[in-house]
């Protein structure tokens, strides 16, 4: 039968080390699988092939990756480690919008730095430093909203990225989109596991609460 993947984390700051225990292996997508308004690409340790699937998704939709699991390898020790990769045209262009945290660092540069220059948005999460986006030619660094005492950073980068793609795909604005995202990544760590997560109201009331319904401060980086 097969194994779940199953990782242990520890945390040395805001850096995540990784041990993979068991991995469930490629994962098999059809079109009707991916046949959402978003599609959001979360892969663990590379089990997607991620050009096949951005053929696959339906041309109106929007799709979003958080792509550390492509970058993932490891040895016999089992402790993961990153490698950069190049990504293809087909994915390139296919993309609306990627995610990264800082522990990807240099690897995701050349992802992000193509989907940005073909029209998507690529961010750089920075832990409780907000995030860097780059969209076109323009490189902004936002500071989050909203200030939350941290109990569990597990699965953050994943909750941020789906708050970001639900409003970038509604037609929000970019600021608008990020400081959503931010909330709902900063409502995730008050708890352990899912049991944090926020509804869209209530990310929605953590802004208004805060004093806005735009973004923190932001910065433009020449």
């Amino acid at each position: 039968m097969p194994e779940s993947t199953r990782f242990t984390n520890t945390t040395d700051g805001e850096y995540r080390h990784q041990t993979i225990h068991a991995s469930a292996g490629p994962v098999q997508l059809t079109a009707e699988a991916l046949g959402a308004r978003i599609v959001h690409l979360g892969p663990v340790d590379a089990e997607i092939d991620l050009e096949q699937t951005c053929v696959l998704a339906p041309p109106d939709a929007f799709v979003g990756v958080t792509p550390q699991g492509l970058f993932r390898y490891w040895g016999p020790d089992r402790v993961v480690q990153l490698q950069a990769l190049e990504f293809s045209e087909v994915v390139v262009r296919r993309l609306n919008a990627v995610v990264v945290s800082q522990y990807e660092g240099s690897v995701a540069d050349q992802l992000m730095r193509a989907v940005s220059a073909s029209g998507g948005i690529a961010v750089r999460t920075l832990g409780s430093r907000g995030c860097e986006v780059w969209s076109g030619s323009v490189h902004e660094q936002f500071t989050s909203p909203v200030a939350v005492e941290e109990v569990d950073s597990t699965g953050a980068g994943d909750v941020f990225a789906a708050g970001l793609f639900v409003r970038l795909a509604a037609g929000g604005s970019l600021a608008s989109a990020v400081a959503f995202a931010q909330a709902a990544a900063a409502a995730s760590v008050r708890g352990i596991s899912i049991q944090t997560i926020a509804a869209g109201a209530e990310i929605d009331q953590l802004l208004a609460d805060a004093g806005t319904s735009g973004s923190g401060s932001t910065t433009e980086i020449q």
